[in-house]
């Protein structure tokens, strides 16, 4: 694979859905494969954000403002080294790789590794990244096209083979302030301004919001435990996967029964097997239907408190973007993006979860 530069302009701007980024620069690439066909027109922005507790170099590899295929983070050592790392999704899923699932056969040309040794600081994500140096134009789009090709369950749009100008030299390629990079918009069916969609957004959770009140009391005092117990509540939410409601907001009344308390910590320290046998012996009818998937889900989440929020839960969601907080929840073992945006939404109605006015159309 030929990855070429025609054109550079700085700065950009990308346009999010929940608002602008602006980058350093953008490069416009044509990407030709070894089979020779006609090349593809990509693009690649470069910029920083500051993420994981510090500020990092960011690259974003995308077709138009609405399909992007990559997004880079710098690693703790990006100064030195230069590398960035990009996480990976399972095959045809929005759910990250893990550590110990199967490796999808295209990953594995990649450099992988698991995102703990290339990031650190809060928020920092698990999982497995692939990693570049950030000057390998071909690694970067590279790890965009295997990423694209593993998840072709999902719905992309269709790429037409653009029609490139003619090569020039070195020196022609930058773009003057005058005559700025076209990146191609993005389609027509999402025209919708930004406003429109925060309040569409802001009023179908206003409708929520009225709509749930009058059913809020359960009338079981289990759950109603729950409820009352932010730490307990986001337990329940985390193993609320399609079960019987009424077992699993259960649990964690249960679990403090049989072990006298619901501490973070001491929950980390236990282990599978153990956790596993305590669940397995409540009450007959109160137990969720896979006891092993519950204590691992009970113990990462219990890790993920110890560490980021000893003694306030909240601090985990409180005042967070939307974004992070997915990525947060997404850490938690059998915890996907989907279930992390069903937990933002059992936070919004009972623990007065609001992220910022520009974030709700990521609700």
């Amino acid at each position: 694979m030929e990855v070429t530069v025609t054109r550079t302009q700085a700065p950009y701007t990308f346009h999010w859905p929940n608002g602008p980024e602006v980058y350093d620069r953008i490069e416009e690439v044509a990407v030709q494969d070894d089979d020779g066909g006609r090349p593809r027109q990509l693009f690649l922005a470069f910029g920083f954000r500051t993420v994981y507790g510090r500020r990092r170099r960011r690259i974003l590899v995308f077709q138009n403002q609405v399909y992007v295929l990559a997004e880079f983070v710098g690693a703790d050592d990006w100064d030195r080294t230069q590398q960035v790392a990009s996480r990976l999704r399972r095959e045809s899923s929005r759910k990250y790789l893990r550590p110990d699932d199967p490796v999808p056969p295209p990953y594995c040309s990649l450099d992988l590794r698991k995102a703990a040794s290339v990031f650190s600081g809060p928020w920092a994500p698990g999982g497995i990244v692939a990693v570049a140096d950030e000057s390998d134009r071909v690694s970067l789009v590279g790890i965009a096209l295997v990423r694209e090709r593993v998840q072709q369950g999902l719905a992309a749009p269709p790429w037409q083979p653009p029609q490139l100008p003619p090569q020039t030299s070195a020196a022609e390629r930058s773009v003057s302030p005058g005559q700025p990079l076209e990146v191609p918009p993005a389609p027509a069916l999402l025209a919708a301004t930004d406003a429109q969609v925060r309040a569409v957004v802001q009023e179908m959770l206003r409708y929520r919001e009225e709509h749930r009140a009058e059913d809020h009391e359960t009338g079981d005092p289990a759950v109603e435990a729950t409820l009352g117990d932010p730490f307990a509540f986001l337990m329940a939410a985390c193993l609320d996967r399609g079960a019987r409601v009424d077992i699993i907001w259960a649990v964690p009344y249960h679990l403090r029964r049989a072990l006298g308390h619901l501490d973070p910590t001491q929950l980390r320290d236990m282990s599978e097997s153990r956790l596993e046998c305590v669940i397995r012996g409540f009450p007959k009818g109160s137990r969720p239907r896979f006891p092993r998937d519950a204590a691992r889900t009970i113990i990462s989440l219990s890790a993920l408190v110890a560490e980021r929020a000893p003694g306030d839960v909240s601090a985990l969601w409180r005042g967070v973007p939307v974004r992070t907080l997915v990525d947060t929840l997404d850490g938690v073992w059998g915890v996907g993006p989907g279930i992390a945006h069903m937990v933002i939404l059992l936070l919004w109605d009972d623990e007065k979860y609001r992220p910022a006015e520009h974030e709700l159309c990521e609700v």
